[in-house]
């Protein structure tokens, strides 16, 4: 496929989730919306910026109040909202993340009438009632029991205590214990303080009209619904954006670790570090350095790691995105005696970006590769306001994907080299290895 898309690099792509109108409501809500006139489905995503995890004051409040807010809302019970919700075809997705939640509604259009109160109810009157979150409770203690023998998740767990600081809200993991101390009470706590009108936007996408946008504002533009509690400054979690590595400078923290786990039959490996903020000039051509490293499957690591050596199926490295920054994440499941020779060889590969400048051929390679993903994720009135809520969460702008295509066609191989030798500093990456030590390599 890739050999395929070598006119992208000469054609001039204009990418923009600008959406087609935005209306302000009179409590300072806005509804962004995207047109797709051929569509009979319609998305309506509700974006609750503070109400990620680092807000939380108890483990999994955040992720509760997400997956619980349709089991009862005002006088309806669970059964019975789940029984509108099949009724009328309606689905709900909940994407809790650190940062923000959202609740995104698909639906036919001929049901938008239907739907709408009981939107309104779901939004603004979640019960969370006390037999509805025992079952859910119950449940995620299974899930968490299987997820926390994985060697993965461990590794995950510890790369990020290790390159966060022990107080960072980033380095904080809840434990199955933390179940038992959440009770109904405090998820409803966190949904009057954060799913509010004054932290929200919507967002609508689809085959809409304007009579529709003036009905969302009926339900939830006229009046200032939830609380109105004072955000904490989550800036002072993160760091000064001009020194971002400011707690890897310590010589006497430990970023290297070998976790044992007896009778895995295989390692899992994390290595990484964070890295630069969204906002940071350098950000989007360095993302281009992460995808070349081991961000597609045609990449160097996954060319080396998977083709060349086969100690593994899949090996990323990628950037995770966060408000005031992101992590530089490099992860793949190896064969136990293999973890440390994998190790190394991402180290050689780094350091061979650091030294060589990469040929023109494969630079060519990725760039189309980039382009190619940046025009599938923005094919479409749902990609558009999907990729939309994504920079709003970051506090970007529209023109976010020209830059990056204007940037993915002017980055040169003296630009990826340096910009190697800047941000991939060896001596700040961590390095974790999760395996049965008896065999563990």
């Amino acid at each position: 496929m890739i050999n395929n898309l070598p006119q992208l690099l000469d054609v001039d792509i204009q990418l923009s989730c600008k959406p087609n109108d935005v209306f302000s409501f009179a409590n300072n809500v806005k509804l962004h919306c995207f047109e797709d006139k051929d569509s009979e489905i319609i998305r309506l995503e509700f974006l609750f910026l503070n109400a990620g995890s680092v807000n939380q004051d108890k483990f999994f409040t955040s992720a509760a109040s997400a997956n619980l807010i349709t089991e009862g809302c005002g006088e309806l019970s669970a059964i019975e909202v789940a029984d509108k919700l099949d009724f009328y075809a309606a689905y709900v997705e909940r994407v809790s993340e650190r940062d923000s939640t959202s609740l995104v509604f698909y639906f036919l259009k001929k049901y938008q009438q239907n739907l709408l109160p009981l939107i309104e109810k779901i939004i603004k009157q979640a019960n969370y009632n006390e037999k509805e979150f025992e079952v859910y409770i119950s449940k995620q203690k299974q899930n968490f029991e299987i997820n926390a023998q994985k060697t993965s998740m461990i590794a995950y767990k510890e790369f990020y205590r290790t390159i966060f600081p022990e107080n960072h809200p980033l380095s904080k993991f809840g434990e199955r214990e933390d179940f038992d101390k959440l009770s109904p009470s405090d998820v409803k706590s966190f949904y009057e303080d954060f799913y509010t009108s004054s932290q929200s936007e919507i967002i609508l996408s689809g085959n809409y009209d304007k009579e529709f946008a003036r009905e969302i504002e009926s339900y939830f533009g006229t009046k200032s619904w939830g609380g109105e509690k004072k955000n904490k400054e989550l800036k002072n979690y993160f760091f000064d954006l001009e020194n971002y590595f400011f707690h890897l400078n310590s010589k006497n923290k430990d970023i290297e670790k070998t976790i044992n786990k007896k009778g895995a039959s295989q390692a899992s490996i994390r290595m990484g570090c964070v890295s630069l903020p969204h906002s940071h000039q350098d950000f989007l051509p360095f993302s281009i350095v992460v995808c070349l490293l081991g961000g597609y499957f045609g990449s160097r690591l996954m060319m080396n790691i998977r083709e060349d050596k086969g100690y593994t199926y899949g090996i990323s490295a990628n950037l995770s995105s966060y408000r005031y920054a992101s992590v530089l994440s490099i992860a793949s499941d190896v064969k136990a005696d293999k973890a440390q020779a994998t190790i190394n060889e991402v180290e050689k590969e780094i350091t061979i970006l650091q030294n060589d400048l990469v040929p023109l051929s494969e630079l060519s390679q990725v760039k189309n590769y980039l382009i190619g993903e940046c025009i599938r994720n923005l094919d479409g009135a749902f990609d558009k306001s999907d990729k939309y809520s994504f920079l709003m969460k970051l506090n970007h702008k529209y023109d976010y994907y020209k830059n990056f295509i204007d940037t993915i066609k002017s980055i040169s191989p003296n630009e990826i080299r340096d910009l190697s030798q800047k941000y991939l500093d060896l001596n700040l990456i961590s390095k974790i290895k999760v395996g049965d030590t008896e065999i563990l390599i």
